[in-house]
C-alpha cells in the first residue's frame, strides 16, 4: 500500500500518477485539496479532476468559495479527505 492509503475502499487507495494530478479542462497543476474538494462534491472514487476555477464556472460559484469549503471541512467537518 501507498503511503496515503488509510485502508481497504479508502478513496486515497490506488496508483494515481502525475497525469491524474492536472485540471482535466485546464491542465492546471493540482494541490490535494482541490482534489479532495472534487471528490467530496462531485464524486468520491473519482481519478480525474478540476481546478477550483473550472469547477467554480461548473458550480456557478466562486474559488474564494470553494477555498472557505476547504477551511470548513478541513477545520470543522474534520473530513479525511483533507489531510
Amino acid at each position: 500500500m501507498d503511503a496515503e492509503c488509510t485502508g481497504a475502499g479508502s478513496v486515497r487507495c490506488g496508483m494515481e500518477t502525475d497525469m491524474d494530478r492536472y485540471c482535466k479542462r485546464c491542465q492546471k497543476l493540482l494541490e490535494g485539496d482541490e482534489i479532495a474538494l472534487y471528490r467530496k462534491l462531485i464524486w468520491r472514487e473519482a481519478t480525474e479532476y478540476l481546478c477550483l476555477e473550472c469547477l467554480s464556472r461548473d458550480l456557478s460559484s466562486t474559488p474564494e468559495r470553494l477555498r472557505d469549503l476547504i477551511h470548513y471541512y478541513r477545520t470543522k467537518q474534520k473530513c479525511c479527505l483533507f489531510v
